[in-house]
């Protein structure tokens, strides 16, 4: 009964009971049976614009983004320590072969869509065929499922008043894994701690390794090829502001991607992320294939999927990324003219 009040005064300003389609709802007040009914309806609904269609089909090959899609939220703790971000949930997800561990992202009033970078971070990652980023994706949760999932950590409801409530009684949640695949399993939380990617001595060791026309002793292949795949995402995604990434043995996780695909990019720091590329001589096996084809084509039914309120990014930012993807593209083609493919594509 403490959890039915409590949605219901979660729920008020917030649900409406008419309307077609999937909208924020107006202010209204619903009994606590239309909430739940809603609630319940919606449960199976994917998030209309974002995940249906094609995207849905692709997922279904993705063990990982299947189970992040079709599991239930138990338990939900706001993250803390250093790091953490307001908004940022620990959370238990109970998966047909037992429960998981996962970090989800409530859509809030005050950032709707402040979703959208991170899911196209992973969407460009995974396009790529790289390693470094937690599989990653939008679910449409129930209003009830949040509620009891924040209760059951003693969260109690008041986290609810911030959320951004559909007037199907479902809230988009960003929902992705504890590690990536470069540690091993992207499920196990990943023993390392975060390192610093724009300076000090690992990252000159690195850039040493990156700029080597062969293996130097002491190299760490694993290390290298994730370090060569964090600095060419956050060029193409330009993501300006990353300072640490989550180092865990020979394994880099990339898994705060916010700051992704800035709507400004400052020209000076993306020339300077490129000329630090530039001076790489070795890279991941698959790349100059997979910028190949990720064409503009490609990257619209990435990003504009959909319904033109759904789409991660908007037409310039795609104009934006196919220039970039272009710029490394000539970059590669330069370096295999000179070397061969054998010889650069070595990661």
């Amino acid at each position: 009964m403490k959890l039915c009040r409590a949605l219901v005064w979660a729920a008020i300003g917030l649900l409406a009971g008419c309307g077609k389609g999937r909208r924020e709802a107006p202010s209204a007040a619903p009994s606590t049976r239309a909430v739940a009914s809603a609630s319940a309806a919606a449960s199976a609904r994917p998030v209309v614009g974002v995940d249906g269609g094609a995207r849905a089909e692709e997922a279904a090959r993705d063990p990982d983004e299947e189970v992040l899609r079709r599991s239930t939220l138990r338990e939900l703790a706001p993250q803390r320590g250093a790091g953490s971000r307001p908004g940022v949930f620990d959370a238990v997800l109970e998966a047909p072969d037992g429960k998981r561990e996962a970090v989800a992202e409530p859509a809030l009033a005050a950032a709707p869509t402040a979703y959208r970078a991170s899911l196209a971070f992973y969407r460009l990652a995974r396009a790529l065929g790289m390693h470094v980023v937690p599989v990653t994706t939008l679910r449409a949760v129930p209003l009830a499922e949040i509620g009891s999932a924040l209760d059951a950590r003693g969260g109690g409801p008041t986290a609810l008043h911030a959320l951004r409530v559909q007037n199907d009684g479902t809230v988009d949640v960003l929902l992705a894994t504890r590690a990536s695949a470069s540690a091993g399993s992207p499920w196990e939380a990943p023993r390392g701690v975060a390192v610093a990617v724009n300076a000090g001595p690992g990252v000159a060791t690195w850039d040493r390794w990156a700029s080597a026309e062969a293996p130097l002793p002491g190299e760490q292949g694993g290390l290298l090829r994730d370090y060569v795949e964090m600095r060419v995402l956050d060029y193409l995604a330009a993501d300006l502001g990353r300072n640490t990434a989550l180092r865990s043995g020979d394994a880099l996780v990339l898994a705060d991607n916010a700051g992704a695909f800035a709507a400004h990019p400052d020209g000076p720091t993306l020339d300077a992320m490129l000329r630090r590329i530039r001076a790489f001589r070795r890279f991941p096996r698959g790349l100059r294939d997979a910028l190949v084809r990720l064409d503009r084509p490609h990257a619209a039914a990435l990003f504009e999927a959909g319904a033109f309120e759904g789409w991660l990014l908007p037409p310039r930012v795609l104009v934006e990324l196919d220039e970039r993807r272009a710029a490394l593209l000539t970059l590669l083609e330069a370096r295999i003219t000179e070397r061969g493919a054998e010889g650069v594509l070595a990661l």
